[in-house]
């Protein structure tokens, strides 16, 4: 846990909601707008230098998505989705398998 390199919060979530699938030091996801997540982290990291990855879970292969933060803090972050034309978009899913997934390495 208190290893730069260890996972400090990690979370998937369901797409256009605020609901956690599953998740780790992760207080609360808020829907922001469309392709747009953003993730309140329990507890801090020590500043706003930490890594963030993100990735989403799409059936709709017929695109090409990219997954981007911004506006990191030491204890949040926003998550955006866009297809290759660069409109914001929302991971969707017709099996209903729609997912962010996040994770944050740093230091607390």
């Amino acid at each position: 846990h208190n290893h730069p390199g260890h996972p400090k919060c990690w979370g998937e979530f369901l797409a256009n909601s605020t609901t956690v699938e599953t998740s780790y030091n992760i207080t609360s996801v808020a829907d922001t707008a469309t392709g747009q997540m953003t993730v309140t982290i329990a507890t801090d990291f020590s500043s706003v230098d930490w890594c963030c990855q993100v990735t989403r879970a799409e059936d709709d292969l017929t695109l090409v998505y990219s997954a981007t933060y911004d506006a990191k803090t030491a204890g949040s972050v926003v998550l955006n989705s866009a297809v290759e034309a660069g409109s914001g978009s929302d991971p969707s899913s017709s099996s209903g398998n729609a997912t962010w997934s996040f994770l944050g390495l740093g230091d607390l």
